[in-house]
């Protein structure tokens, strides 16, 4: 299963904001925040394709990993 902390979905809002303050197309900003998640939907499939966060993980006692 993949799951965002508050702070990662919020981060993915402001990234496509300032793109969309940047280019003054709102396009871009949809765009690039469909595919951040879009790709990270691929970790399910392909979770080694990430490099592994160790210390987090066992803090934690779920695997991460950093997109």
């Amino acid at each position: 299963m993949i799951r965002f902390s508050d702070e990662a979905k919020q981060n993915a809002i402001d990234e496509a904001h300032a793109l969309f303050e940047y280019t003054g197309n709102p396009a871009d900003g949809l765009s690039l925040y469909d595919d951040f998640f879009a790709h990270a939907a691929t970790l399910a499939t392909l979770p080694e394709r990430y490099a592994r966060l160790p210390e987090e993980s066992q803090l934690l006692g779920v695997e991460l990993r950093r997109l």
